[in-house]
Formats: C-alpha cells, structure tokens, sequence
C-alpha cells in the first residue's frame, strides 16, 4: 500500500490540483472580460458566482478524473442529494440521463438562533444611533445583540437572501449555462439535463423585486457563503459599506483561490486574526480579490477562542516512546462527494488508505473526528477507536495531537501546551511563513520527501523535544487583550 501511494499519491494530487487551478485561471478571464465592458462587480454574474462554478466544475471533473483512474474509484457510491448540488458524485457521470423533474432544487437553509429578536428590535429601532445588517458571522449572536445593543447599535438580520437582478442580468444565466456546459464538453463530459438543473440553481438567487437595506453599515460572514455574497452586492449597488469577518481562527497560513477571489472581492473592511496585512496579500498568488476595488481595509482582531485557549508559549518535551502515549489523530472533514479543487481535494481512497496505515503504526491511536464526517470514519475503523466528545473535551485524554490538514481544529489545538505532529499530506497550500510557524511549534513532517514507506522508521525515530509556539501570536492573536467585538466597534464609529 505505501509503495502504491509514494508511486502515484503526489502525481494524481499535483494533476488534481492542475485541473482546479485551470479553472480557477479561466473563471478569472470571464470576470476580467466582463469588467472590461464595464459591468460593476455587483451585476457581474461571473464574479459573484465565482465560487459556485468553481465548485460545480472542479466536482465534474475530479469525480470524471477518478472514474478515469481505476486506483481511485469508490466502490460504495453515496445517493445523489440534489440538496447538495453543485457537487456532484459518479453517479451523475455514469447516468444516461437525469430525470430533471423527479429532483427538487433546495435552497439554502439559514438558521438564526434568535430569530425571534427580529420583531423586538425593529420595534426598537428609534432608539438607536446605528443600525447595523448582520448576516452569518463566527461570531456567537448572543454576543453581538448584548454588546451592540448596550451601545446603542441596533442589530437587524436580512429577511431576503436574494439577489436584486436587471433584466440584463437574468439573461446573463444563459451565459454562464452555456459556459459550464462548453467547459465540461471539452473534457468530453455530457451529462443529460445539466442546463436545467444549472439555470434552476442560478435563478433561485435572482429577483426583479429591488431589495432594499435601511442600515448604516453591512456585517457579515465569510462570503464563500452564498446568501452573504448576494447580500454585499445589494449592498454596494446601495452605496452601503461591507464588512467581513472571516471564517476560522487564524489568517496567513493558508494562501488558496477562494480565499481571494470570495472573501476579498466584495469587501471594503476585512476583519481577520492576527498579524495578516495588505503585505500578507500582496506576497500570496491567490488572496487578492477579483473585484474593481482591489484593495480591502484590513482590521486586525483576537481570535476570542484562541485567547480562551492559548496556554504557553513554550510547549515541553515529551520523554516517552511515542506509542506508549495517548495520540489523537483530528483529520479534517473533507466533505465525501462536497469537495472541490484546488488544494481541497484528497481522493477518499487516498485518505481512507492513509488512516488505515497510520492505525496499523499507532494501533492505540484515537480519531477525533469531524463533527460532519463521523459517519465517514465509522465505516472503515469501530466506534472504541473515536473519541466521541468535543475538541476540547479530548484535551484530558491526549499526549499528543496528529494533524494533516491545517483547520480551525488545528489552530486551536495549536493554542494548547499539547504536543503536535503535523503529517503534511499536500492537503492544502499552506504560505512560507505558515510553513514556519507550524515547523516551529509541531513536529512537521513532509511526507512527499519522507515518503510514506519510511514514515514508520520517521516516527520510531521521532523525538517529542521541546517546541515554541509563535504560530498563536502571529496568525490569531494581536498585541493586545482587546475583546474581538471592541476592535470592530471601534472601527465602526471610525467609519460611520
């Protein structure tokens, strides 16, 4: 198994990759084109579906990739969800046609856990100073409704996810259907009904009704999320500010398209973690957004959990054998058939064979899994091999922490005085200084020069010596013990 996976593992992740950047770069080109006739990025169906053709594209071809490629087919296919669409599973390539009726488009579903405050706070709203539009954030809403509205700023949740559409932009569907299509004809993938279920997914964002927002400044969520990135383009057609605050607990480690061309592309403000700055952006390949304005406001925060979290500096050596301690092994959730590329994309029988090898070198190991993919690991390992409890809860039953993906999980532990191994798998595009940092504070392998048939000798030989953890102060913290929602606020009044 580990001669098959040094053979052909970083060959199919490189050319997976390849495909995902291809069409990242041409995604790009029709934005560019569309911009060049003078289209404003709030009418740009290219630019504000970006991520949504990325994902539909890169899903066609990955699963046409394997279906291609033998060594990497799953022989257990999951049931078609349409629920799930853009993404797509083999089975959609290997139908001779897709009863387009028989399958219903389901929008988003957005779940607001005070929702009940909506009639309460519009009743309020003479009594505010500001009046803010939030939408899907990190943040915990709890915490936003007391702390704002004991400063007399008035929180308000968008009742319509939709779109507001000209005419001219309704027919823009039609081109970016007759795209897809073309795109995947030239990799000679015809998938009967596709049009319909493409103009079906489009449409349900778009309405003629104008969409009006009665507020001061927009805060919102990451906008790989596509209600939030409707929201910002309504928004900036009013004339209206957009703030983002990014999804995680780190910023600077990862340097990935979608990255750039979502989170930066439709915001003025830029609420992140750490020490991330426009130079950050400027010395990455893919963080810059794809938007006219190219340059966002940058306002750095603490990460409250990390601040909750962050033990020592210094994280002390470790003098026992590896296998006599008690490891916990926390991959990533890399979605089953809801993948896309580049750089998020393992081949599940890739992963599924990886775990399997590294449970026969640690046989005491534990998985902590994904709180969305705790099915996936029970279908290859038992339920005594997972622990059950929360990230945090497996701290009292944790020597050593086993990372192949860098995550929120991974940041978080990473905050902790816990011994690390990272495995780096070529999961993901991690930056230089990333690289560093993690090298720093866990015991950083490289499996592509490793190897995975010397893993076994590499962590025999492993020693958990003393490691320095800069990688909390550098991505998630800031020079100051200011809580997240005061820096914002701050910044707020400042703009308003």
């Amino acid at each position: 198994m580990t001669n098959l996976l040094d053979k052909i593992f970083w060959k199919d992740i490189k050319e997976l990759n390849t495909i995902g950047l291809n069409i990242f770069y041409d995604i790009s080109k029709q934005v560019r084109s569309k911009q060049k006739d003078g289209l404003e990025d709030y009418e740009n169906l290219f630019l504000i579906f970006f991520h949504d053709i990325q994902r539909l594209l890169s899903a066609c071809l990955q699963r046409n990739y394997e279906l291609k490629n033998e060594h990497l087919r799953i022989k257990k296919f999951n049931n078609f969800n349409q629920k799930d669409f853009p993404f797509f599973d083999y089975q959609n390539l290997l139908e001779e046609k897709i009863d387009i009726n028989q399958k219903k488009i389901l929008k988003d579903e957005f779940h607001y856990r005070i929702s009940f405050f909506h009639k309460i706070i519009n009743f309020a709203s003479c009594f505010f100073d500001k009046r803010l539009l939030y939408m899907n954030t990190h943040l915990d809403t709890r915490d936003i409704l007391s702390f704002f509205l004991k400063r007399r700023v008035g929180i308000f949740f968008a009742n319509s996810q939709k779109l507001f559409a000209t005419d001219k932009m309704f027919s823009g569907i039609e081109e970016i259907k007759t795209y897809i299509i073309d795109y995947l004809r030239d990799y000679e993938i015809v998938i009967q009904g596709l049009d319909e279920l493409v103009e079906s997914y489009f449409l349900q964002y778009l309405t003629k009704e104008q969409v009006l927002y009665n507020q001061d400044l927009v805060i919102l969520g990451t906008l790989g999320k596509t209600a939030n990135r409707l929201i910002a383009c309504n928004a900036a057609r009013q004339g209206l500010k957009v703030m983002m605050l990014r999804h995680g607990e780190s910023d600077g480690v990862i340097d990935e398209p979608i990255m750039g061309y979502c989170e930066q592309s439709f915001a003025d403000y830029f609420v992140c973690f750490g020490n991330f700055d426009i130079e950050s952006i400027q010395n990455s390949n893919f963080l810059e957004g794809h938007g006219k304005k190219r340059s966002t406001n940058i306002i750095n925060t603490n990460s409250e959990i990390i601040k909750r979290i962050y033990s020592s500096k210094i994280i002390s050596p470790i003098s026992n054998n590896l296998k006599d301690l008690k490891i916990t092994f926390v991959p990533t959730f890399t979605g089953g058939f809801n993948t896309y590329l580049p750089y998020r994309y393992i081949p599940e029988n890739y992963r599924n064979q990886f775990f399997i090898y590294l449970k026969e070198l640690l046989p005491s190991m534990k998985f902590k899994s994904h709180i969305k993919d705790k099915e996936g690991l029970l279908e290859i390992f038992e339920s005594k091999d997972l622990l059950d409890m929360t990230l945090i809860q497996s701290l009292k039953y944790t020597d050593v922490f086993i990372f192949d993906y860098v995550s929120t999980a991974f940041s978080e532990i990473a905050a902790t005085d816990k011994q690390i191994i990272f495995l780096d798998i070529g999961a993901r595009n991690l930056t230089k200084k990333g690289i560093k940092l993690i090298s720093e504070r866990c015991h950083y392998i490289d499996l592509q020069s490793v190897g995975f048939g010397s893993l076994q000798e590499t962590l025999e030989k492993l020693e958990l010596t003393k490691k320095i953890n800069n990688f909390s102060e550098e991505f998630s913290l800031i020079n100051s013990n200011e809580h997240a929602l005061e820096t914002i606020f701050k910044k707020i009044k400042h703009v308003l």
